[in-house]
C-alpha cells in the first residue's frame, strides 16, 4: 500500500462519537444567588439549587401508610388498600410525594396559574427524592418511557407551557429516562377537570386523549402534577396498556385525599 492508499487517519480521530442524545429544552433552574432564601421558610439555603430546605422538605404533610397502588390511606402498613382489591386501578403503581394542600398547592398555583415556569426544578427535585425513598422500601425497576400528560394545543398556548412537561424534563435528565411528549396526544379541548365531578370526569377523560404509536413491551411512568379522582390516569393507563405497555406507572405531586 503506497502513501495514496493509506487511510486518513486525521480524518478517522475526527469522526464523531455517539453520545445519549442531549435534549434542548429552555433552561429551568433557579437562579443562583449568595444566601438565596428556601422557596417556604424563606431562610438562607445551603446549596441554592436546592430551593426548598431540608427541614420544609421533612415537613411536608404526608399519607402514614399510602396505598402503592393508588396513593391513598390504607387501614393497615402492608398490602394495598381495600378500593385496589375490590376494584383493581389499570395502573401498576403510583408515587406523590404529598397531599394537595399546604405549602405544596400554593407553589402549583404559582407554577401553573402565574406564569413561574422556574418552579418546575424544585418541584420535580421534590418528586424524584419520593420516588428515590419509595425504592428503597420497594425495589422495582425503572420505566423506560416517561411521559407527561398533555394539554390541548389551545390551552398549552394560552398558559404558554404545558406543567408536566416541564416536571418531565429534569426528572429525564436526573434518571436518564427518555422522554416522549408526543406519544399522548389531546385532541378535544373539553371543560376543565378540576371543575368537574367524579362521573363528568370519567365521561371528560375518555373521549379527549390518543395514544400515536404502539409501546409494546415497554415499562412507562405516567407523570402528573395533581391526581384527584383518578379519572385521567385510569383512562390514560387504559389506552397505554391496549398498546401494549407492559406496566404503568404514575408520578405526581399531589394526591388529594
Amino acid at each position: 500500500m503506497n502513501a495514496m492508499d493509506a487511510p486518513d487517519r486525521s480524518a478517522v480521530m475526527r469522526q464523531p462519537v455517539f453520545t445519549w442524545p442531549t435534549l434542548r429544552w429552555p433552561r429551568l433552574s433557579l437562579p443562583l444567588q449568595l444566601n438565596a432564601p428556601c422557596l417556604l421558610c424563606q431562610q438562607p439555603l445551603f446549596r441554592a439549587a436546592d430551593a426548598i430546605c431540608y427541614r420544609c422538605h421533612h415537613d411536608l404533610p404526608s399519607t402514614r401508610w399510602p396505598c402503592p397502588q393508588c396513593g391513598l390511606q390504607r387501614s393497615a402498613a402492608n398490602g394495598p388498600c381495600y378500593r385496589c382489591q375490590n376494584a383493581t386501578p389499570p395502573w401498576h403503581s403510583l408515587v406523590a410525594v404529598s397531599d394537595y394542600c399546604a405549602p405544596l398547592d400554593k407553589l402549583l398555583h404559582r407554577f401553573k396559574y402565574r406564569g413561574q415556569f422556574w418552579l418546575a426544578t424544585p418541584l420535580a427535585r421534590l418528586l424524584l427524592l419520593a420516588l428515590l425513598a419509595e425504592r428503597r422500601t420497594r425495589p422495582s425497576p425503572w420505566p423506560d418511557l416517561l411521559l407527561p400528560v398533555p394539554l390541548h394545543r389551545q390551552r398549552q398556548w394560552r398558559r404558554g407551557f404545558n406543567q408536566t412537561a416541564l416536571l418531565a424534563q429534569p426528572l429525564s435528565h436526573w434518571l436518564q429516562i427518555p422522554l416522549d411528549s408526543d406519544v399522548l396526544i389531546r385532541y378535544k379541548e373539553s371543560q376543565a377537570q378540576h371543575t368537574l365531578g367524579h362521573t363528568e370526569r370519567q365521561t371528560n377523560a375518555q373521549h379527549s386523549y390518543a395514544v400515536t404509536r404502539p409501546l409494546t413491551g415497554l415499562r412507562v411512568a405516567l407523570l402528573d402534577d395533581v391526581v384527584t379522582t383518578g379519572a385521567t390516569i385510569q383512562v390514560l393507563s387504559q389506552m397505554l396498556l391496549a398498546q401494549g405497555a407492559a406496566e404503568v406507572q404514575i408520578w405526581c405531586l399531589c394526591r388529594t385525599q
